[in-house]
């Protein structure tokens, strides 16, 4: 790999692992410059990469899905020869990769490892810990359970927030999957229940900007989920039925508030459903349409950061996507990351393809890539040596 291949000692990749986020002084610049600074290293960095790398950044995928295997939990040769022809931008874990926390943590700190010595660019390490039913390490681990969000309140989502931080750092996670910033509806979306704050607006949002808060000031990236708001959906998601059936402007004036916080205080990253929303592209999955995820997320909101797919294995996109195709659209409507593709090769393949051909552009890929680097430099996640060249590169 030409861009890659940045030699750093085992020691000092895990000490990197744990470290807070990134501050604009760390690019000898400070207030409105901070935007700046980070998109112009990002940029330096993009310059070094090969096509092939770039597409790799975009995918955010479990260790299954590059070994084949039924269940990973170790850091075995496979797993690290995967990674070599894989190189991707995050590894997430899910219940079925937690045997033990010594298990996990080694795990986690050795992929991490392998992707600052190897790359220079960091993994995103991922996992959903939201509190409640959904904590799969304090529940494998035997830690001490997070309530639901439904019983968190303006005084201590906060604290919740820091708690959950500090246990996925030690287990050599940057990133949750969470806050869940969907309104809870009593005759909605069961599935959703109590692990949103509130049938509130209001309320919701700033539980869940303030759980998020606690989990960036600890060290870890959360993930608003699920864009526009799924909880008035009253089917079976799991199953692939139903779709968000409000009108805009009552998505506005009510699903939508918990999301606009993340957008003002500039979260890094936001999950967009692959539930269809009829008032922007009907019976397309949400996370494929670009009235949804570029009208409206990124243009309509302003929002700047890092846009992950739903799960592109989630029935509403397999049922009438191929993994290439899935991709590739998910990309076109504006996504920047694309969590866990049903057939992790055919979608690499199809997007690569795609740039080939000419039915994506290479800038728009860039587009992306600059904002997934941008996050990660925003939280120490690029190697030493990258991050020098980039500053020097800087206009003075």
């Amino acid at each position: 790999m030409r861009f890659v291949c940045f030699v750093a000692s085992a020691v000092m990749a895990l000490m990197l692992c744990l470290v807070p986020p990134g501050r604009a002084e760390d690019f000898g610049v400070t207030g409105q410059d901070e935007e700046t600074s980070l998109t112009g290293a990002a940029k330096v960095i993009l310059r070094g990469m090969t096509l092939e790398e770039k597409v790799f950044q975009m995918f955010f995928v479990t260790p299954e899905q590059l070994t084949g295997d039924a269940y990973t939990s170790s850091f075995t040769a496979s797993f690290e020869s995967a990674l070599a022809h894989f190189p991707v931008g995050g590894l997430f874990m899910f219940g079925q990769n937690i045997t033990s926390g010594e298990a996990l943590r080694e795990m986690n700190r050795a992929a991490y490892a392998w992707s600052m010595e190897h790359m220079g660019i960091g993994f995103f390490m991922g996992i959903a810990e939201e509190g409640g039913s959904v904590q799969p390490l304090a529940t494998k681990v035997g830690l001490e359970r997070i309530p639901p969000a439904a019983l968190m309140t303006e005084e201590d989502a906060g604290e919740w927030g820091s708690e959950a931080a500090a246990r996925l750092l030690e287990y050599g996670f940057n990133l949750d999957l969470a806050p869940d910033a969907d309104l809870y509806d009593p005759e909605g979306n069961s599935e959703i229940g109590d692990r949103s704050f509130s049938a509130d607006s209001s309320r919701a949002g700033a539980c869940a900007l303030l759980f998020s808060q606690g989990l960036e000031k600890g060290g870890i990236i959360p993930v608003y989920k699920h864009f526009p708001g799924i909880g008035s959906v009253n089917a079976s998601t799991r199953l692939g039925r139903g779709s968000i059936e409000e009108t805009l402007p009552e998505i506005r004036s009510r699903a939508m508030i918990p999301f606009y916080s993340a957008v003002w205080n500039r979260a890094g990253m936001i999950q967009v459903t692959a539930i269809p929303c009829d008032a922007t592209e009907k019976d397309v999955p949400g996370c494929l349409s670009a009235p949804l995820v570029t009208g409206i997320l990124r243009e309509e909101l302003g929002y700047t950061g890092v846009i992950l797919t739903d799960s592109l294995r989630n029935r509403y996109v397999t049922n009438d996507y191929t993994s290439g195709n899935a991709a590739v659209a998910a990309i076109q409507a504006g996504c920047d990351m694309l969590f866990l593709p049903k057939d992790l090769s055919a979608a690499v393949r199809g997007v690569l393809m795609a740039v080939r051909v000419g039915n994506l552009e290479e800038s728009r890929i860039d587009e992306s890539v600059t904002r997934i680097l941008e996050l990660k430099l925003a939280h120490h996640m690029i190697n030493d040596s990258v991050v020098g060249k980039a500053k020097e590169a800087l206009p003075q």
